[in-house]
């Protein structure tokens, strides 16, 4: 369970109440904003990814993730920003039903309540982290596949939507 405590009141509130795991959790530094993930139940292997807002103590869910359990404890790479406003984070894409092995990388905007993809691809992208203003976000990101395939960070600016590579892998220079 996930419970928040108020210093300057004493109040312990309990914000979620179920028999499923809970956890992942991310704060903004301003402390009005938490996000966490939530097993659905073992039969489907989802995940859902919650918003709580600390001033107001409205709930939402703002994702799926089609996850597999195994995956949740050590799987989920998330960064928020310093406002609490933008939230980054991995998932897997369902194909058909099936789990892919691609991992892409989302965000969602708490301003616009919009979950954005930035990558939609069948490569692998992972450890998603946000600018502390939200406006851009890094990733190591696979380039080509199998044997071939490496690993390069990537930059995303939310205002122009664009990612480019920021660095190759074995090199440690700029692209």
């Amino acid at each position: 369970e996930i419970y928040l405590y108020n210093h300057s009141t004493n109040k312990l509130t309990n914000l979620t109440n179920n028999d499923m795991d809970d956890g992942a959790l991310s704060m903004s530094n301003d402390g009005k904003n938490l996000y966490w993930f939530h097993v659905q139940n073992t039969q489907t292997s989802k995940l859902d990814l919650y918003h709580y807002n600390i001033t107001t103590g409205d709930t939402e869910r703002v994702d799926t993730l089609h996850e597999a359990l195994s995956f949740i404890k050590s799987y989920h790479e998330t960064s928020v920003s310093a406002d609490g406003n933008r939230f980054t984070y991995q998932k897997n894409r369902p194909d058909n039903g099936t789990y892919t092995v691609s991992d892409d990388i989302f965000y969602y905007d708490n301003q616009s309540k919009k979950v954005n993809p930035v990558t939609s691809d069948i490569l692998h992208e992972q450890t998603p982290v946000i600018s502390a203003d939200g406006s851009d976000i890094v990733w190591k990101g696979s380039t080509g596949t199998g044997s071939q395939a490496t690993f390069d960070i990537w930059g995303y600016n939310t205002g122009n939507k664009s990612a480019t590579p920021v660095e190759q892998q074995n090199t440690g220079l700029p692209v």
